[in-house]
């Protein structure tokens, strides 16, 4: 039986004062390095011009499309041919699946054994226009491909050849093959196994009358391979831009351009009026081949939509496109930050401008609610057409609850990371903590699913210069009945966390899901607003590590209270909740003419009633599955609780 005892609530108002001082002096690194010239990829193909002489996304059913081509292998068979896939490969074993048209191309054909393959898909003829490019998106595992990229593969079992033909096929010549494009794996060495687009310059074959492109995939016992969006097109100077990621940075101490401090709920009690506060960033990227002026405006509005804050930074002028040595077009690139490193000590970094800062402070008094954060790209002067309908304003949410929640993600699961066998054993996410004298009291993770039988636990770590120091862990679950498990929430507790108030919680933890045997699947969801920071951590034999999580958010939610926020027992008056968790009935003791209500985690009043008797019942059934607050008011003071329901 769950019992609640009265608190006396203490409202606190506060005024924000920050101090005009020409710097604030921060102390995280801020590098200047650039961001890696790749150009985004997505299933909105991203276009030079608007008018294509050629394009193919593959979303006509037939196969090949009208007007193109295939080779196969003499010795190859069934998948191991191109043919067209109707979903995205990166989620095609998760829910909801994402429908994405494109052609693709397996090593084996569902049965394992490898076979000689060259296989061909080739373009219909055209006319090469001046200026021309050939751009393609492409899904792949590089460690396949790449000539002793990978211990783990090997690399260089097979090549993926991009060929030009200017006698409609009679001849080839390899225009591009993707051991010449490193880009493949990302600046950090790690694998990009995500869509990514490859611009291939074509312009000394202008004016040819019978051209033809092709794609082929020659080799033995490789990897999977798609393709999306084949175009060709012509280079323009004209304007062409767009605010390719942006990041708000909730900190008292600022961090690096990083998205550790991002949260989509957000707990009031940990904004410090003096100390809490935004900064703001953006990454431009320019996709014509000259200069162009712009600035970022950004703009903040309270839960009512009313504006509470605007700024706009100088202008910055991002330098066009080129192409490399080997003939791929990369966009110019470049980021708008808040604050910039102090050039005596690389260590720290400085504000550019006060104004820049978003203070928190407000919030406490505006109260609770979904704020939300609009980064937008302006010309410099003048208006812009916006000739590709680029994305040049990304918004960002945030919840501000009266909870004790900081939370990764919504409800809404995209897809998972395995974590168990064959797998990382420990999975998690970064969190920042704003103030050391709370005390944790709960962890959650979206389970999307887990094998029968597996067995799994929280940990927590502190993240320090030289690495993880465990704090604590949480009791196991034992996942008794995979099949018919519905994807939610699981709340894990002990001793080890009843007890975290006997220290001070570090700034910086590491929330991980330990997988004890088994497989074991925790949802993520996408993030409109992700700058590739590091922010997602996993530990296996070669020890800890971090990894981009492109654009997901773990969803791991952490609670957190003051640790001086002693309950006040009131044993005359003291009030029973049962059962928790619930399957949608709850009974109360001792709640003689008392105001009940339930709140969601969004801090909305989803049930409530008025007791004028010692014991009453509410029905919930109609909520779904998960956490809640539970607020009672009795004689002026106030009681609160989590209750879980959950079928």
């Amino acid at each position: 039986m769950k019992k609640l005892y009265l608190l006396g609530i203490a409202l606190l108002a506060a005024t924000f004062a920050f101090a005009q001082v020409n710097q604030r002096t921060i102390t995280k690194y801020v590098s200047d390095a650039k961001y890696v010239n790749k150009v985004p990829a997505n299933k909105h193909h991203v276009s030079l011009t608007k008018d294509a002489i050629l394009f193919q996304d593959f979303t006509a059913e037939t196969f090949p499309p009208e007007g193109w081509d295939t080779v196969c292998g003499a010795q190859s068979q069934g998948a191991q041919h191109w043919q067209r896939y109707q979903n995205d490969p990166r989620t095609e074993e998760t829910d909801p699946i994402v429908e994405q048209p494109n052609a693709g191309i397996q090593y084996s054909d569902g049965d394992g054994v490898p076979r000689n393959q060259d296989e061909w898909l080739i373009s219909p003829a055209f006319t090469v226009p001046a200026n021309a490019i050939f751009s393609f998106d492409y899904w792949s595992n590089p460690g396949w491909f790449i000539e002793g990229w990978s211990s783990q593969f090997g690399g260089d079992y097979a090549d993926i050849n991009v060929k030009i033909s200017t006698d409609a096929g009679a001849n080839w010549v390899t225009i591009w093959n993707e051991d010449d494009y490193f880009a493949i794996v990302g600046q950090d060495g790690l694998p990009q196994m995500q869509w990514q687009t490859i611009m291939i310059d074509l312009s000394q074959y202008a004016n040819v009358t019978d051209a033809k492109i092709a794609i082929q995939y020659v080799g033995r016992d490789a990897a999977m391979f798609y393709v999306d969006n084949l175009t060709v097109e012509t280079a323009s100077a004209a304007a062409d831009y767009e605010l390719t990621s942006a990041a708000v940075t909730f900190t008292p101490d600022a961090g690096a351009y990083a998205y550790e401090g991002h949260y989509s709920t957000f707990p009031m009690n940990e904004i410090d009026p003096e100390q809490s506060y935004n900064l703001f960033g953006g990454v431009i990227s320019n996709y014509s081949t000259a200069d162009i002026a712009v600035k970022m405006v950004v703009n903040v509005f309270d839960p009512n939509g009313e504006n509470i804050f605007t700024y706009t930074y100088p202008n910055d002028t991002i330098k066009g496109g080129a192409f490399d040595e080997n003939g791929v077009y990369t966009a110019g690139l470049d980021t708008i930050y808040a604050y910039v490193p102090v050039d005596t000590n690389p260590n720290y970094v400085h504000i550019i401008s006060q104004d820049a800062i978003f203070p928190m402070g407000n919030m406490t008094e505006l109260g609770a609610g979904t704020y939300t954060y609009e980064i937008s790209l302006e010309p410099a002067e003048g208006t812009y057409a916006n000739p590709n309908n680029r994305v040049i304003s990304r918004k960002h949410y945030i919840n501000i609850t009266e909870d004790c929640l900081y939370s990764r993600a919504t409800d809404n699961a995209e897809g998972y990371y395995r974590i168990g066998e064959a797998s990382y054993p420990t999975f998690g996410t970064l969190f920042t903590i704003y103030n050391p004298e709370d005390m944790i009291n709960e962890i959650e993770a979206y389970v999307v699913g887990a094998d029968q039988g597996a067995k799994f636990h929280y940990e927590i770590y502190e993240l320090t210069e030289t690495g993880f120091n465990y704090l604590l862990q949480t009791d196991s679950y034992t996942m008794q009945d995979s099949a018919n498990y519905t994807p939610g929430y699981i709340s894990l507790t002990s001793e080890d966390i009843a007890e975290a108030a006997d220290f001070n919680i570090p700034q910086e933890i590491v929330v991980v899901v330990v997988a004890e045997e088994k497989n074991v699947y925790i949802g993520y969801t996408d993030s409109e607003m992700r700058d590739g920071s590091y922010t997602l951590c996993a530990n296996d034999e070669e020890g800890w590590g971090f990894f981009r999580p492109q654009n997901h958010d773990i969803m791991i939610k952490l609670h957190t209270c003051p640790s001086d926020n002693a309950v006040e027992t009131f044993t005359a008056n003291e009030i029973e909740m049962y059962p928790n968790p619930t399957t949608g009935i709850v009974n109360f003791n001792n709640v003689e003419n008392a105001t009940i209500e339930v709140y969601n985690m969004m801090g909305q009043v989803v049930a409530n009633a008025n007791s004028n008797s010692v014991n009453t019942t509410i029905d919930l059934s109609n909520l779904a599955n998960g956490n809640y607050v539970v607020r009672i008011v009795k004689d002026g003071e106030v009681a609160t609780s989590k209750l879980n329901i959950a079928r």
